[in-house]
């Protein structure tokens, strides 16, 4: 059968005479604890013990991965858990930068960076102490930034209307010669009834000038 003390909940006592301590505290160590049994027709036992807390230098056990991703803008968390005794103090940094310096009560320690961003990512320190010894972790933090995401309009090529080239070029010839074939005669033309008068060898240039179109229009 298993009793609780009511004024200290921390403490259970048996009737086959067990006590047991559900979390030692430091006010503990050092004490004396005496057990007084009462038998029948033997009369009263009594029984006296000191409580000594073991001293242990300080262990620190991760709880978080060693190389912790986080998003930008997320919550940063890292846990550990924190042996030892006297209880030690443990310390956060990041960096050269101090974060946290407290004595650990409670058996753990966590480190929380809230809206974290891309320039506190890096290395984390945790680092316990007591007057036995001392212990170090690690954790290499990676911020990832949020990346904007633009989506490109498809490429709709429409059907191209324009000609081959070999459309092109015939189109382009026929063209050339219905403009420039009429004003090259002109310009022949002219330039002969200009000759002719300046050497005053063109008795009729009227004559010439029809002539020389039937020649063109033949040739043609």
């Amino acid at each position: 059968m298993r009793v609780t003390i009511p004024d200290n909940p921390n403490f259970e006592v048996y009737t086959n005479g067990t006590l047991v301590i559900k979390k030692v505290l430091p006010v503990d160590d050092r004490k004396m604890f005496i057990c007084i049994a009462q038998k029948t027709l033997i009369g009263r036992e009594r029984s006296t013990t000191i409580l000594h807390i073991a001293k242990e230098p300080p262990q620190l056990i991760r709880e978080s991965p060693p190389e912790p991703q986080v998003l930008e803008g997320n919550d940063l968390h890292l846990d550990v858990r924190v042996q030892g005794y006297p209880y030690p103090w443990v310390t956060w940094s990041h960096g050269d930068h101090l974060l946290q310096n407290k004595s650990v009560k409670d058996s753990e320690t966590r480190l929380k960076i809230r809206n974290v961003t891309v320039l506190e990512g890096g290395r984390y320190t945790c680092y316990a102490k007591n007057p036995f010894g001392q212990d170090i972790l690690t954790f290499d933090v990676t911020v990832e930034g949020q990346s904007v995401r633009t989506t490109a309009a498809p490429d709709i090529q429409t059907p191209s209307s324009s000609p081959t080239s070999g459309d092109s070029s015939l189109a382009g010839w026929i063209i050339a010669t219905i403009v420039v074939g009429p004003l090259l005669v002109v310009i022949i033309t002219i330039s002969i009834i200009i000759l002719c008068i300046l050497k005053k060898k063109c008795r009729s240039p009227k004559l010439h000038l029809n002539r020389l179109f039937r020649r063109c229009l033949s040739n043609s």
